[in-house]
Protein backbone atom coordinates (compact mmCIF):
# COMPACT_ATOMS: atom_id res chain seq x y z
CA UNK A 1 0.00 0.00 0.00
CA UNK A 2 1.18 3.22 -0.83
CA UNK A 3 0.30 6.57 0.33
CA UNK A 4 0.27 10.04 -1.10
CA UNK A 5 2.70 12.38 0.10
CA UNK A 6 0.18 14.84 1.46
CA UNK A 7 -1.13 12.47 3.54
CA UNK A 8 1.77 11.23 4.76
CA UNK A 9 2.75 14.99 5.51
CA UNK A 10 -0.37 15.22 7.51
CA UNK A 11 -0.13 12.24 9.28
CA UNK A 12 3.58 13.44 10.63
CA UNK A 13 2.20 17.12 11.02
CA UNK A 14 -0.55 15.60 13.34
CA UNK A 15 2.16 13.32 15.10
CA UNK A 16 4.60 16.19 16.64
CA UNK A 17 1.76 17.52 18.37
CA UNK A 18 1.49 14.96 20.79
CA UNK A 19 -1.85 15.24 21.37
CA UNK A 20 -2.98 12.82 18.27
CA UNK A 21 -3.54 9.32 19.06
CA UNK A 22 -3.61 7.03 15.89
CA UNK A 23 -5.60 3.93 14.86
CA UNK A 24 -3.69 2.28 11.56
CA UNK A 25 -5.78 -1.15 10.00
CA UNK A 26 -2.56 -1.90 8.25
CA UNK A 27 0.27 -4.49 8.35
CA UNK A 28 3.27 -2.84 11.32
CA UNK A 29 5.71 -2.39 8.26
CA UNK A 30 3.78 0.15 6.80
CA UNK A 31 4.43 2.41 10.02
CA UNK A 32 8.19 2.81 7.92
CA UNK A 33 6.20 4.82 5.40
CA UNK A 34 5.56 7.75 8.78
CA UNK A 35 8.84 9.57 9.74
CA UNK A 36 7.35 11.28 12.82
CA UNK A 37 4.57 8.87 13.65
CA UNK A 38 6.31 7.83 16.90
CA UNK A 39 6.16 11.26 18.56
CA UNK A 40 2.24 10.31 18.58
CA UNK A 41 0.32 10.65 21.82
CA UNK A 42 -0.67 7.00 21.43
CA UNK A 43 -0.92 4.48 18.18
CA UNK A 44 -2.94 1.79 18.17
CA UNK A 45 -2.08 -0.89 15.38
CA UNK A 46 -4.29 -3.67 13.97
CA UNK A 47 -3.59 -6.12 11.14
CA UNK A 48 -6.78 -6.16 9.78
CA UNK A 49 -9.30 -3.91 8.36
CA UNK A 50 -12.91 -4.71 8.78
CA UNK A 51 -16.16 -3.98 10.50
CA UNK A 52 -15.63 -5.94 13.59
CA UNK A 53 -12.16 -4.56 14.05
CA UNK A 54 -12.84 -1.39 13.55
CA UNK A 55 -15.31 -1.46 16.57
CA UNK A 56 -13.11 -2.73 18.50
CA UNK A 57 -10.30 -0.24 18.20
CA UNK A 58 -13.26 2.37 18.76
CA UNK A 59 -14.11 0.50 21.72
CA UNK A 60 -10.33 0.28 22.94
CA UNK A 61 -9.69 3.87 22.30
CA UNK A 62 -12.60 4.59 24.77
CA UNK A 63 -11.22 2.31 27.07
CA UNK A 64 -13.84 0.08 26.78
CA UNK A 65 -11.87 -3.16 26.45
CA UNK A 66 -8.50 -4.27 27.53
CA UNK A 67 -5.43 -3.81 24.39
CA UNK A 68 -3.28 -6.87 25.46
CA UNK A 69 -0.93 -6.67 22.23
CA UNK A 70 2.34 -6.44 22.12
CA UNK A 71 4.43 -6.06 18.65
CA UNK A 72 5.27 -9.37 17.38
CA UNK A 73 7.90 -7.67 15.06
CA UNK A 74 10.49 -5.08 14.77
CA UNK A 75 10.10 -2.00 12.80
CA UNK A 76 12.81 -0.36 11.84
CA UNK A 77 14.35 1.60 14.35
CA UNK A 78 11.44 3.15 16.52
CA UNK A 79 9.59 0.22 17.21
CA UNK A 80 11.13 -2.74 18.78
CA UNK A 81 9.58 -6.38 18.99
CA UNK A 82 7.15 -6.54 21.71
CA UNK A 83 6.67 -2.70 22.20
CA UNK A 84 3.39 -1.70 22.94
CA UNK A 85 1.33 -1.33 26.74
CA UNK A 86 -1.51 -2.99 28.10
CA UNK A 87 -4.89 -1.42 29.10
CA UNK A 88 -6.70 -3.20 30.82
CA UNK A 89 -10.43 -2.06 29.66
CA UNK A 90 -13.30 -1.40 31.58
CA UNK A 91 -12.05 1.76 32.08
CA UNK A 92 -15.51 3.43 30.76
CA UNK A 93 -18.70 2.58 29.80
CA UNK A 94 -19.00 1.28 26.34
CA UNK A 95 -21.03 2.65 23.77
CA UNK A 96 -23.77 1.52 21.16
Amino acid sequence: MEYTTPVVGLIDELSQNGKTVFAAFFNPYLLENFAQIHQAKGLLLTYQDNADVEELAAQALFGAVATPGRLPVTVGTRFPFGAGQTLPGNLRLGYA
